[in-house]
C-alpha cells in the first residue's frame, strides 16, 4: 500500500511525529511518490497559502502554469514572461515549490482529470485533450502513477456522472470547488454581482455567472453557494484546452487557495476589526478572470459610483462586444481603441486615457499577463496618462491577488472605516492599516462591506 499525503488539519489519523514529512506543494509531495488523500483532497489547489500570498518569481510562474502556459507555449514561454532564464525558472520553482514547473503542471492537469473522469461521462479521450495532455498513453500512465488505478477505474468507482455534452461542442464540467473553510460566500457574490456588467455577468444573492474570454475561444461560468459552506460550478468551454486556464481562473476570482483561518487571526487582534471578522469569518478577495478587462473597468469606474461605473460598462459591451451563446464577451482591446470614442461617455480626459491604452494593449507594446509581480505591474500602469496609484491598485489587488492592498483613498474604504470607528483620512487610514500586514487587502474587504451595509 502506497503512502499517503494530507493537508494540515486533515481527520485522518495523524502519525506519529518523527512519521510525518512536509511537503511545500502538491506536486512535490506526488514527485516524491505519495498519493493524495481521498478525504482531504491535498491535490485540489495549485500551492500552498503561503506560496499564493508571496510575489517570488517562483509563485508567479506558478500562476502562469495553472493558467496553462505550459501547455500553450512550453517552459520557455513562462520563462519570456518573467524576463528570467529557463534554468533561473527551472531553480526558482524548485526551490519554493519542492519540484520543477513541469510537475506542477502535470498534478494541476492530473487533478483537472480525476475532476473530469468522476463527475462526467465526457470521453476519456476528450478528457486527456481538456487536461492538456499530449496523448491518451501519456494520459493512462499519469493518471496511474498518479492515482494507483486507471482512469476506466477512477470512473466506474465514481458515485454519480453528469451527462457530457455531444462531441464535438461546447465541454461542459460541473464539480464542486475545494475551498479551505470558513467561507463568506455571501459576501463575495454580493460584491461580484453589485458591480455586474449587464449581459456580460449576471448573478443573485447566492450565485454568479458570467462568459469568459479564454486563449482558443469563449467560455462561460456559474458559481452557485451548495448551501453547506462550500462552491459549486459548471464551467462550459467552447474548445477544451480552455478548461484549464477556466478552472484557475474561477478559482482565482472566488479567491479560493488563501488560508482564511490565518488570515482572520491577524485581523481579530484589531480591536475595531474584530466585530466584522467575527461576523464575516472568511471574507475573500474577489479576484478577475482578464487583466485587461480589469484594468478598463477601473479605468471607467475612477471618481464615479459603482452604478455609473455598471452603466458605462455595460453600454461598452453592449456596442463592442463578441456575442456568444451564453452572453456577451467584454470587448477586446482592439475594439475599444477603434469605436471606444463613440460610444464612452465622461470627461474627456478619462476617454483619452482608455483609448490609449487600449491602443497600446492592442499594438502589443503593452502586454498584460499573470506573470507580473506587484510593483512591476503598478509601475507599469503608472507609467500610463490618466492611471493613478488607486487604478493600478485596484487591477494589482483584483487581477494578481495581491494580499497586502489597502486602497486607503477610496470613498467607500474610507466611509467604510469611519463606520467601524477607524480614521477616514486616508493618510491616517493607510498608517492604521500597517497592523492588518500582511493581510491588507482582506481587512479592505471588512472596510467595503462596512460601507455597504
Amino acid at each position: 500500500m502506497s503512502e499517503i499525503f494530507c493537508r494540515p488539519g486533515c481527520s485522518t489519523r495523524t502519525p506519529r511525529p518523527s512519521q510525518i514529512t512536509f511537503y511545500p506543494t502538491a506536486a512535490a509531495a506526488h514527485a516524491a511518490g505519495l498519493t493524495p488523500c481521498p478525504r482531504c483532497r491535498p491535490d485540489a489547489t495549485c500551492s500552498s497559502p503561503e506560496l499564493a500570498a508571496s510575489d517570488t518569481v517562483a509563485t508567479r510562474a506558478l500562476r502562469l502554469i495553472a493558467d496553462g502556459e505550459i501547455e500553450r507555449g512550453g517552459i520557455d514561454a513562462v520563462a519570456r514572461r518573467l524576463g528570467v532564464t529557463t534554468r533561473h525558472l527551472l531553480r526558482a520553482v524548485e526551490a519554493e515549490a519542492g519540484c520543477g514547473p513541469l510537475a506542477v503542471a502535470r498534478t494541476a492537469r492530473a487533478h483537472l482529470a480525476r475532476v473530469l473522469l468522476t463527475s462526467t461521462t465526457i470521453p476519456i479521450g476528450t478528457v486527456a485533450t481538456a487536461t492538456g495532455f499530449t496523448s491518451v498513453r501519456q494520459f493512462n500512465s499519469t493518471i496511474t502513477q498518479f492515482y494507483r488505478t486507471t482512469p476506466s477505474a477512477l470512473r466506474s468507482g465514481a458515485r454519480r456522472h453528469t451527462p457530457a455534452m455531444p462531441v464535438p461542442g461546447p465541454l461542459v464540467l460541473r464539480c464542486a470547488l475545494p475551498l479551505r473553510k470558513p467561507y463568506d460566500a455571501a459576501g463575495i457574490f454580493r460584491f461580484l454581482v453589485t458591480r455586474a456588467i449587464p449581459d456580460v455577468e449576471d448573478g443573485g444573492e447566492l450565485w454568479y455567472a458570467r462568459t469568459v474570454r479564454l486563449p482558443h475561444g469563449a467560455g462561460h461560468l456559474r458559481v452557485d453557494d451548495d448551501g453547506r459552506g462550500g462552491l459549486l460550478a459548471k464551467l462550459t468551454v467552447a474548445d477544451p484546452r480552455d478548461l484549464i486556464p477556466l478552472y484557475s481562473r474561477v478559482r482565482r476570482l472566488f479567491d479560493l487557495d488563501t488560508d482564511p483561518v490565518r488570515i482572520d487571526g491577524v485581523l481579530r487582534r484589531d480591536p475595531a476589526l474584530a466585530p466584522s471578522v467575527a461576523a464575516h469569518p472568511g471574507i475573500r478577495v474577489p479576484g478577475a478572470v482578464d487583466i485587461e478587462e480589469t484594468l478598463f473597468r477601473a479605468m471607467a469606474g475612477q471618481q464615479i459610483s459603482v452604478a455609473a461605473a455598471r452603466t458605462m460598462l455595460g453600454g461598452l459591451s453592449y456596442a463592442l462586444g463578441d456575442p456568444t451563446p451564453w452572453g456577451l464577451l467584454f470587448p477586446t482591446a482592439a475594439r475599444i481603441a477603434e469605436h471606444g470614442r463613440d460610444v464612452l461617455r465622461g470627461p474627456g480626459k478619462r476617454i483619452d486615457a482608455i483609448i490609449g491604452i487600449a491602443g497600446e494593449i492592442a499594438s502589443g507594446r503593452l502586454e498584460l499577463h499573470w506573470g507580473y509581480s506587484r510593483s512591476q505591474l503598478a509601475q507599469t500602469l503608472t507609467a500610463y496618462p490618466g492611471i493613478g496609484a488607486w487604478t493600478a491598485g485596484y487591477v494589482t489587488l483584483r487581477a494578481l491577488g495581491s494580499p497586502d492592498v489597502l486602497l486607503a483613498s477610496d470613498l467607500g474604504i474610507r466611509h467604510g472605516a469611519e463606520h467601524l470607528g477607524l480614521p477616514a483620512d486616508s493618510t491616517t487610514l493607510a498608517h492604521h492599516g500597517m497592523l492588518w500586514a500582511p493581510w491588507q487587502s482582506y481587512a479592505g474587504m471588512h472596510l467595503w462591506r462596512a460601507a455597504e451595509g
